[in-house]
C-alpha cells in the first residue's frame, strides 16, 4: 500500500511505493512518473548485485569481511546508536543508524574505501553525518585520506555523528551543490564522489557530470535512492567503466583502467 507524504520546505512530496521513498519535486513532475515506472518495471534487475557479491568483487581473499569485522570492532555503530539516542532520533529505526537500506549503505561505504584506499573522498549530502562517519572511520582504518562533504544549509544536529578522531580528516562546507561542488573539485583528482543530496534529476545530472571528469582511473561514482527518477540509468549506461552494479537502490560505478601499451 502506497504512502505519501508532504515536503513543504523543500517543495517536494514523496510516496512510499514497494519500500522505495520517490519524492516528487514540483518543478519535475516528469521524473516522478520516471520513478515510479522504475519501480514497478523493476529496473536495473540486470545490474543488480546482493551485498555478499559485491563484496567477492573487492577481493576473493575474504578482505570484505576481514574490514567488516574492523568496522565491528571499531564500535562505530554502538557509538552512533548511542547518540542518536541521547537526541531523541531512535524512533522507528530498523538498525542502530538508520533504516535497514541506510546501514547497508553506509557499510557498503565503508568496505569501498577500505578497497580503494582513497587520497580524496567528496560527498553532497551530510543530514546528522550517518554516511560521513562511515567513510571517516575508513580513512581512519587506512591512515590515509580527507572527505569533502557539501551540505546545502547547516541545521543543529548537521554532521551530530561526527566526532572526536573523525573530525580531523573531514572538510566540511555549507552552501548548494551547484554553487560548492565546482570549487571542490577544482584543482584535485577524486577518487570517490557520492551523491545524497536532492534527488531531482537536474541535481543528480549535475552532480555526476562535474565529479566523473575528476574521478582517477579506478575510481567510484556512487549515488543513493537512484530509483527516484532516470538520472543514474541514464548517465552511467554511456560511462567506460569496468564494475556498474546496483546493490539495494545503492549506484556504484568503477571507472575503467585504461591499458597503456
Amino acid at each position: 500500500m502506497a504512502k505519501v507524504g508532504i515536503d513543504w520546505p523543500n517543495k517536494s512530496a514523496w510516496v512510499i511505493v514497494r519500500g522505495a521513498s520517490i519524492p516528487l519535486y514540483w518543478k519535475e513532475p516528469h521524473q516522478f512518473l520516471a520513478g515510479m515506472t522504475l519501480v514497478a518495471l523493476g529496473a536495473y534487475q540486470d545490474k543488480r548485485m546482493g551485498f555478499e557479491d559485491f563484496l567477492a568483487t573487492l577481493g576473493p581473499d575474504g578482505r570484505g569481511a576481514s574490514w567488516l569485522r574492523d568496522l565491528e570492532e571499531s564500535g562505530l555503530v554502538r557509538r552512533i546508536g548511542t547518540i542518536l539516542s541521547q537526541n531523541g532520533l531512535t524512533k522507528d529505526l530498523e538498525t542502530p543508524v538508520g533504516s535497514a537500506h541506510q546501514f547497508n549503505m553506509c557499510r557498503l561505504l565503508y568496505v569501498i574505501c577500505r578497497a580503494a584506499r582513497p587520497e580524496t573522498v567528496v560527498e553532497t549530502g551530510v543530514g546528522v553525518g550517518t554516511s560521513s562517519a562511515f567513510i571517516l572511520q575508513a580513512l581512519n582504518h587506512n591512515d590515509r585520506g580527507s572527505l569533502y562533504s557539501v551540505e546545502r544549509v547547516k541545521m543543529g544536529l548537521t554532521g551530530l555523528l561526527v566526532r572526536g578522531e573523525l573530525k580531523e580528516r573531514w572538510h566540511l562546507t555549507i552552501g548548494k551543490s551547484s554553487d560548492e561542488l565546482p570549487k571542490i573539485v577544482n584543482d584535485r583528482e577524486i577518487d570517490i564522489f557520492l551523491h545524497d543530496s536532492e534527488h531531482s534529476n537536474q541535481n543528480m545530472l549535475f552532480e555526476y557530470g562535474i565529479a566523473w571528469p575528476k574521478i582517477r582511473e579506478s575510481g567510484y561514482l556512487l549515488s543513493d535512492d537512484i530509483v527516484d527518477n532516470f538520472s543514474f540509468f541514464r548517465f552511467s549506461s554511456r560511462l567506460e567503466s569496468d564494475l556498474n552494479v546496483v546493490v539495494d537502490d545503492f549506484g556504484i560505478v568503477r571507472k575503467r583502467t585504461t591499458v597503456r601499451t
